[in-house]
């Protein structure tokens, strides 16, 4: 397993990215890796997928199967963002 931190700059790099499609491949691609346990999933991650994703709700050129991406995407990324209480370790 790898650390996060070339993800996590990545994504923030992809926010200066007008390409809808681009941000959208990288979150497909991150969020694979955590979900393989490639990556080490962490609170900033999880921040920072879901920073990517708002900028893709919020663009006014994403086109409706964009958007239904981005739903997407939301759910699988609750399923292992620590930050949710039920996913948290005790």
């Amino acid at each position: 397993m790898i650390g996060s931190s070339t993800f996590i700059q990545a994504l923030a790099a992809s926010l200066t990215n007008p390409d809808i499609e681009n941000r959208l491949t990288l979150l497909k691609k991150t969020i694979s890796a955590v979900e393989q346990q490639q990556i080490k999933n962490t609170a900033r991650l999880s921040r920072s997928l879901v920073k990517v994703l708002v900028s893709v709700k919020k663009d006014p050129t994403a086109t409706p199967d964009q958007l239904a991406l981005v739903a997407d995407f939301k759910a699988r990324i609750g399923l292992f963002d620590p930050r949710n209480e039920e996913n948290r370790v005790r």
